[in-house]
């Protein structure tokens, strides 16, 4: 069975990162489950790889994608 993104049990958890300029989401590129992959802004597709869980923890903010299960993180 495939599970889709309206029955996916963390789907509650999960929310869209909107740019507030050019309407775009954020997503893993290409939808790929690749460590070090690209985030990039496209248009709302509804897909798993634009799905995110906002995870507080301590002084951090920790986002987390529901496609990759990676966080994000920026390269020095």
């Amino acid at each position: 069975e495939t599970l889709s993104i309206q029955n996916h049990p963390l789907i509650s958890e999960t929310c869209l990162i909107e740019n507030y300029h050019s309407g775009l989401y954020l997503e893993v590129y290409q939808g790929k489950v690749e460590e070090g992959e690209k985030i990039v802004q496209n248009m709302l597709n509804n897909q798993f790889h634009q799905r995110w869980q906002i995870i507080e923890k301590e002084q951090f903010v920790i986002i987390k994608s529901l496609k990759t299960g990676y966080v994000l993180d920026i390269k020095n």
